[in-house]
């Protein structure tokens, strides 16, 4: 049996399809040359397993999402990645991440840590490993963070 919201949608595309070309060229207001329907079910299955994922409180008393990935190469679709990590971050817990990238690669950093579009704009946060001063680390005194559990 067909959910009702399915069964309404169904109806509801039937009902307007005859006025989709009327709603893009009058009521959104654009010039189009040419349009191809193209398929609308956008079926994707994808599992991420993120590197570290932190429920954080600041200083301020604002709770976030602390995700850190690190990646050991450039990878030209990284944007995409992080975007995706963040929109299901953000829908499964409820919560904004906040999400860092360490660049631990031999090549020069090439990655972009951003896209815009007219309608969205996204940045996370690329930190090449190669410009942060070891003595950070050397001389640090170690602060249990959280309690994190790293599988074999």
């Amino acid at each position: 049996m067909m959910p009702m919201s399915k069964r309404y949608d169904k109806i509801i595309k039937e009902i307007l399809k005859d006025v989709v070309d009327t709603l893009i060229t009058e009521v959104i207001g654009l010039k189009i040359v040419k349009s191809t329907a193209i398929e609308t079910k956008l079926q994707i299955t994808n599992e991420r397993e993120a590197d570290f994922i932190f429920q954080v409180e600041l200083e301020d008393g604002s709770v976030s999402l602390l995700h850190i990935e690190f990646q050991a190469a450039n990878y030209s679709m990284m944007v995409y990645r992080e975007l995706r990590y963040w929109v299901y971050m953000a829908e499964v817990h409820g919560i904004m991440p906040m999400q860092y990238v360490f660049y631990i690669g031999n090549e020069p950093l090439t990655m972009k840590d951003s896209i815009s579009s007219e309608t969205l704009t996204f940045r996370y946060n690329l930190i090449d490993m190669r410009d942060v001063d070891c003595e950070k680390f050397l001389y640090s005194v170690r602060r249990e963070v959280a309690k994190v559990t790293v599988k074999p």
